[in-house]
């Protein structure tokens, strides 16, 4: 059974499918077949990813806002002082680890990788391993519709992205 499942979600992730739960941004939506059962409701087919307007907003901004030399910290200070709804809901707001995985996230760029970590269980403890880039279990799916960052606004370079963190410190 693990195996069918493992072999199912690679199809999904291929494919261009939702593998895996909610991305700020996003909507997932269903995707039902036509016509309905004999209850009326459709079969679920698959999931796929329409992008928010709203947050997709938010995303470009961030991104604009660390390619015009902000920092991880200056950014989510800035969210939550234009009061702008954090990813969770929940009132904390925005924090800057979540600037910084937003601006790290393959996703955003067009990429969706799938089957980045591995669940292994040693001495009857379940943790959790990060695969290398190069690891053929990997899947990286091109898809450019999902693409966030807006037209004319460079990627923020990873040597730029440390530089902004070295110069705030450690919060």
């Amino acid at each position: 059974a693990r195996q069918r499942t493992y072999d199912a979600m690679l199809r999904k992730a291929k494919a261009g499918h939702v593998a895996s739960g909610k991305v700020y941004g996003y909507d997932n939506v269903e995707v039902v077949s036509t016509p309905p059962d004999m209850d009326g409701n459709g079969k679920r087919l698959h999931v796929l990813r329409r992008i928010n307007e709203e947050q997709a907003a938010v995303v470009r901004r961030i991104f604009d806002l660390c390619a015009g030399g902000m920092g991880f910290t200056r950014i989510a200070k800035a969210l939550n002082r234009d009061g702008v709804m954090p990813p969770r809901g929940d009132g904390r707001g925005w924090a800057p680890t979540a600037v910084r995985e937003m601006l790290y996230r393959p996703l955003y760029r067009g990429q969706i990788v799938w089957n980045k970590s591995q669940k292994i269980d040693r001495g009857g403890t379940k943790k959790q391993r990060r695969r290398p880039p190069e690891d053929p279990r990997l899947a990286a799916v091109r898809v450019h519709d999902q693409r966030r960052r807006p037209a004319g606004v460079r990627r923020p370079r990873r040597a730029h992205l440390r530089a902004q963190q070295r110069r705030e410190g450690p919060e």
